[in-house]
């Protein structure tokens, strides 16, 4: 079809009148470079590849940039000798199209044209995705910023799967995103590889689009990291249109969630009841139908001190409620089983489901999804979604006290923690005990090791390091095993000084309560795409601190005086000064780390020895734990 000078014509006359209304002026790479204080920056020569339209943020220098709007479209009048030209090539874009690849830079993963701006603004009129882009990197000079080290992890990210299309605001998704489409951050790929992948992206981002409207690429790729978070990519890369839509559909408020970027609703104690003083002593109206209250559990209480907490605190349920609710347990479920289990329950008519461990967090958020009528609440920390809540408590306020104890009785400065799992919490628990012991003692240090690294030798960890006062695991889990809790081993004897206490027993009967009396609705956000996560301390009494009497009656009077200050929230074990191991100040003198930054700690204090493992080196329940709530963002030449 041959399209005539009037065709073009008309084409230009509103592309100027978008341009005209949309204003502005693009990006300039000098202007950017300049605010970034990059005078000298290092290059890397990518030759030509296609590059998004979207990502093209501006011109190289500012007199190419006078001509455009911000996006691109053309402001110079008709009879111009820039009109003229661009609708020449709008008329070769319609006949044959435009081949001739334009020159840009690419700085932090946006584009800026040196040659050939004119054929961005055509295409960019005629809502093409890409462009054929001869391209030269600029590398931003290292420096401790979020964004330069995501930037790193792109560029390693890209080296090895050639996708520029997908960026994040977080450090660390590069790497979850490689892992979750069955890769190693450092293992190229095939153009098949690429293929699969482009196709599953495409696919997927036009239907989201088609429900939250148009999305950035950040945000798009925020999303996909999402989605492939609950269903799995081996999956998807053989699911027709119709299947990926339904999944798309069905998980559009996580989605949501992760596209807003929403923090969670951090709820740090129980919410107290509106209902007025008379109110609260009647019973509770019974609709005539059992609140039906299920748990699934990972290990069955005979192996693990975890289960049997939960298994306690379900009969104590029974016991409070009576003839009001019905409980059940399932215990030794797997990964792959929790599906079906839960499919299960729900069809056995659960309305309040409970499932105990972080490894499960996936198949909850799909599972509550999939039946948006039952309540479905995660044992787990930092990554709720509006269709679940998840809950875990502030062991570390427990672990700092914990840390005062051990400096008072270790006579050498060192003291030794056992963690289990490198996920949310644990981190903040050795940092909140390692900062209590250095309060009492300015020169212990605290000797970090991991249960879970696969071929490690506790025992040689702490006879290398004289270490005889130790933080070991939370509970017991057997009779033989009296190596728990905070303990001293002295000629050979073991004397069990303070043990952490968990009381789930709290936390169920209140949410069991909510549900009764419906002020379960009333605690939702205000924003449909928030999350809520349960956090609750010792306030509230769903964890406690047990310990010896043959302590010191100096160290059990300092114990109680700073147990009620915790308690009472007058003493924050993560207040100022805080100085991680690399002499990088956290917090200075008066402030005082937030709840979410507590959660996020991904750094140890700098009187501990030792470091956070990554995931290859766990054994393979840890690097199942790591998968969802891991602290470790992963490694970059950074």
């Amino acid at each position: 079809m041959a399209f005539t000078a009037s065709s073009a014509a008309a084409h230009y006359e509103k592309a100027y009148a978008a341009g005209m209304k949309q204003g502005g002026t693009p990006a300039v790479l000098t202007d950017v470079l300049a605010a970034d204080n990059v005078s000298y920056p290092a290059h890397y020569p990518l030759g030509v590849i296609q590059i998004p339209l979207e990502q093209v943020a501006g011109t190289y220098t500012k007199s190419r940039s006078d001509s455009f709007s911000s996006g691109f479209y053309p402001m110079m009048e008709e009879g111009s000798e820039f009109a003229d030209k661009w609708k020449a090539l709008c008329r070769a874009h319609l006949e044959e199209g435009i081949h001739t690849p334009v020159k840009a830079y690419e700085y932090m993963n946006l584009y800026y044209i040196v040659e050939g701006n004119k054929r961005v603004s055509v295409l960019k009129y005629f809502d093409a995705d890409s462009i054929a882009a001869d391209v030269t990197r600029i590398m931003p000079p290292i420096a401790d910023r979020e964004a330069v080290r995501i930037n790193y992890e792109y560029i390693d990210f890209f080296h090895q799967t050639g996708i520029n299309y997908i960026y994040f605001r977080t450090q660390g998704c590069f790497h979850r995103l490689m892992r979750l489409v069955g890769k190693t951050f450092y293992e190229p790929w095939s153009d098949d590889d690429r293929a699969d992948f482009n196709s599953v992206y495409t696919r997927f981002r036009t239907e989201l689009e088609h429900e939250l409207g148009r999305l950035s690429y950040v945000e798009a790729s925020t999303a996909f990291l999402a989605f492939l978070g609950l269903y799995d990519y081996a999956d998807l890369k053989e699911m027709p249109l119709s299947g990926l839509k339904d999944l798309v559909l069905k998980s559009e408020s996580a989605l949501e969630t992760a596209v807003s970027g929403e923090q969670a609703s951090i709820r740090l104690d129980p919410a107290e009841t509106k209902a007025g003083f008379l109110q609260s002593l009647l019973p509770v109206p019974k609709s005539g139908k059992l609140l039906k209250v299920g748990f699934i559990q990972h290990k069955t209480p005979e192996e693990s001190g975890w289960s049997r907490g939960h298994e306690h605190a379900r009969k104590h349920l029974e016991k409070v409620f009576g003839d009001e609710i019905v409980t059940f347990a399932r215990s030794g479920i797997g990964p792959e089983e929790i599906g079906d289990t839960v499919k299960q329950a729900v069809g056995e008519g659960t309305d309040v489901l409970f499932t105990t461990s972080s490894i499960f967090l996936k198949e909850s958020i799909r599972s509550a999804l999939e039946y948006p009528a039952v309540k479905i609440l995660n044992c787990s920390l930092n990554k709720p979604q509006k269709a679940v809540r998840t809950y875990y408590a502030r062991m570390h306020e427990v672990k700092f006290l914990m840390g005062t104890i051990a400096a008072t009785i270790a006579e050498n400065h060192r003291i030794g923690f056992i963690a289990d799992f490198p996920i949310y919490g644990t981190i903040a628990g050795i940092n909140a005990f390692a900062l209590g012991a250095q309060m009492i003692d300015p020169r212990v240090q605290i000797y970090l090791n991991w249960s879970c690294i696969e071929g490690v030798d506790l025992n040689a960890f702490l006879w290398e390091n004289e270490l005889s006062v130790v933080c070991g695991k939370d509970s017991e889990l057997g009779t033989q095993d009296h190596r728990y809790g905070l303990y001293r081993i002295s000629e050979g004897n073991l004397w069990n000084i303070a043990v952490p206490v968990w009381n789930w027993s709290v936390f169920y009967e209140k949410i069991v309560r909510s549900v009764l009396d419906g002020t379960w609705k009333s605690e939702e956000t205000k924003s449909n795409a928030q999350g809520i996560n349960y956090w609750w301390g010792m306030s509230s009494g769903i964890v406690n601190l047990i310990y010896s009497r043959r302590l010191p009656t100096g160290t059990l009077r300092l114990v109680r005086s700073l147990r009620d200050a915790v308690a009472a929230g007058t003493l924050n074990p993560f207040s100022g000064p805080l100085v991680s191991q690399d002499g990088r100040v956290r917090k200075g003198v008066s402030e005082t780390l937030s709840p979410e930054e507590i959660i996020g700690i991904d750094w140890l204090a700098d009187n501990v020895i030792g470091s956070i493992p990554e995931a290859s080196v766990l054994d393979p329940e840890a690097r199942l734990l790591a998968d969802f709530q891991s602290v470790r963002t992963g490694e970059t030449i950074l």
